[in-house]
């Protein structure tokens, strides 16, 4: 078989087309890491220090002290049930065993979240498994509604958190995934999602995860957390703060997307000849 090559120059301009974007690439990951580091020094200046009505951070000299660690005046420590909506089961696990089986999954229908969708502060739904409609009707109390919060709750993602949106409304979890259902009038879901990866929170999952037979969480450790709760107020003053630099980062997500995806067109067009290289 006679095989075909680019000639020297085509060569060259392919690896400087590739390169650039790579260099691209490179800058948007730098960038990313950049306003993640912000955001973690944001976080614990939040939850150590709290917001003032006109927007500023308080004096650090304001917070108190506790057996859990630093919390802002006027917060205190409470219960994750304290947020949840009563008129739903407030924390629960996805269904277990027979319940869900590989045999259920169909090419498309209604899909079920994997605890690989969930990523920290957001989700992925590159990777859905699908069930029948009869078959979600039947496990209907495990559906997600926008604002719940799914928890990693097993092995090396354990903790791992997001928030559900538009996107996965309807959508229901598999057994490795504990639903929280929040209520909006008794909460702000982005702070408490962000309260998830505050250091009282983190030290207790730490702690916790390991205390079983398998590394993870249940649904009774997380409700035995000692969870930092703001005034509703100040609960949603952080979450604006938050999803300002949310905003910025998700920006910075998706642009990283789009050039991971014009390398691979660029490289099948250009490697395959399908596309002649630029002259």
């Amino acid at each position: 078989m006679r095989l075909s090559y680019p000639s020297r120059s085509e060569q060259q301009k392919i690896v400087t087309i590739l390169t650039s974007i790579d260099t691209a690439i490179e800058k948007t990951e730098a960038l990313i890491e950049k306003y993640q580091q912000i955001k973690a020094g944001l976080m614990h200046d939040l939850f150590t220090r709290g917001v003032l009505p006109n927007g500023q951070l308080r004096p650090l000299a304001a917070s108190i002290e506790t057996k859990h660690g630093t919390l802002p005046r006027g917060w205190r420590i409470g219960s994750l049930l304290e947020a949840t909506d009563p008129a739903r089961q407030p924390i629960l696990t996805g269904p277990f065993g027979a319940d869900l089986s590989n045999n259920d999954f169909v090419d498309e229908g209604v899909a079920v979240l994997r605890i690989g969708n969930v990523q920290q502060g957001h989700l992925d739904l590159t990777d859905l498994l699908f069930v029948s409609e009869w078959k979600a009707r039947s496990l209907a109390r495990y559906k997600v509604k926008p604002g719940d919060l799914l928890f990693a709750r097993q092995g090396a993602t354990t903790g791992r958190n997001a928030l559900a949106n538009v996107e996965v409304d309807g959508c229901l979890i598999n057994y490795h995934i504990i639903r929280v259902a929040l209520d909006h009038e008794r909460c702000s879901p982005i702070f408490i999602e962000a309260g998830f990866s505050s250091e009282i929170v983190k030290r207790q999952v730490e702690r916790d995860k390991g205390r079983g037979t398998r590394e993870g969480i249940n649904t009774a450790q997380l409700t035995g957390l000692a969870f930092p709760l703001a005034p509703i107020d100040e609960q949603r003053r952080i979450a604006n703060i938050l999803e300002t630099h949310g905003r910025t980062q998700r920006a910075a997500q998706l642009e990283l997307q789009k050039l991971r995806r014009q390398k691979l067109g660029l490289m099948q067009d250009l490697l395959t000849g399908k596309v002649p290289v630029p002259s």
